[in-house]
């Protein structure tokens, strides 16, 4: 959950371009509005090749994923033989008719200008109550993607040794509220459909935990 300067994908995508290599954009957790965008190349303004989706197509309710590719990329694949290839339930159709009724729903309620606003609130909420922990470095967020990066020492980011029991189990069952670690910090990605009182909840259900944490990575009963 480190998120790049607003200048780095498109730069990258000039480096590409002049070497003519092609920009494969994994969206598996990014897409369908997670950043208040339907891609998150649209939010970071760069065009892929290829993007990589699955998980929010149907919002998990059944499973699905999807190879997205330009018409660039698409007439190679298709010129002479093709690109033969196949998997047995490729295309099912009750999977695809459960992506497109999850996606009118996220168009109809609006889920993406959710995503933003319901995701700033969050933000707000996590550092007017977890800023002043001595073990929070920095809380970084896109849309509905945040993390609470931990450290043991605030000025120098020393991250956080690594506590058994995991932190994110900790949380988990104690207070009810799902997060998971990616290194040292830990991350939120809440239903799009979030409430402000539920956010409100789920940061004061962090707090609870985390002030017991010590910088030294005891965490106190």
């Amino acid at each position: 959950m480190l998120v790049p300067p607003d200048d780095y994908w498109p730069r990258v995508r000039e480096v590409l371009d002049r070497h003519g290599i092609l920009l494969i954009l994994d969206e598996v957790v990014t897409a369908y509005g997670r950043v208040g965008s339907w891609f998150a190349a649209q939010h970071f303004d760069v065009t892929p090749d290829i993007i990589v989706t699955a998980k929010g197509i149907t919002s998990g309710y059944i499973p699905l994923g999807a190879l997205l590719l330009g018409d660039h990329v698409a007439e190679q694949l298709l010129a002479d033989a093709g690109f033969p290839m196949g998997y047995t339930y490729n295309g099912h159709p009750v999977a695809c008719a459960v992506a497109l009724e999850n996606l009118a729903v996220i168009e109809r309620e609006n889920l993406l200008a959710r995503a933003t606003t319901t995701g700033a609130f969050l933000h707000q909420e996590l550092e007017a109550q977890l800023g002043d922990l001595p073990v929070v470095g920095e809380i970084r967020s896109v849309g509905m993607m945040l993390a609470v990066e931990l450290v043991a020492d605030r000025a120098t980011r020393e991250p956080l040794p690594m506590l058994q029991p995991m932190l994110p189990d900790v949380i988990r069952r104690e207070t009810g509220v799902i997060v998971r670690d990616c290194a040292h910090s830990l991350v939120l990605s809440p239903a799009l459909t979030m409430t402000e009182t539920e956010a409100k909840e789920v940061v004061t259900a962090m707090r609870q935990v985390l002030e017991r944490v010590r910088p030294s990575g005891e965490l106190l009963r």
